[in-house]
């Protein structure tokens, strides 16, 4: 693929891509990002969304318990 990096910059800007390097590019690389969403959508993120709502219901909890003001009077 750094062959087709007319610069030599490291990034593949519009100007250079040519009908070979967009060739190369589509045999190099894959989509896994979109053919994974289903799963990451389904599975990972409730997944995720417990813990990270788990840690901040601890944290409120430890904050309460810690730090509650006594009402004067």
């Amino acid at each position: 693929m750094y062959s087709f990096d007319l610069n030599g910059d490291g990034v593949f800007d519009d100007s250079e891509m040519t009908p070979e390097a967009k060739d190369a590019m589509r045999r190099w690389s894959s989509d896994v990002g979109r053919n994974f969403a289903p799963f990451t959508g389904l599975f990972i993120a409730p997944i995720w969304s417990a813990m990270v709502y788990a840690v901040f219901a601890l944290a409120y909890l430890i904050g309460n318990a810690f730090f509650r003001t006594k009402a004067i009077g």
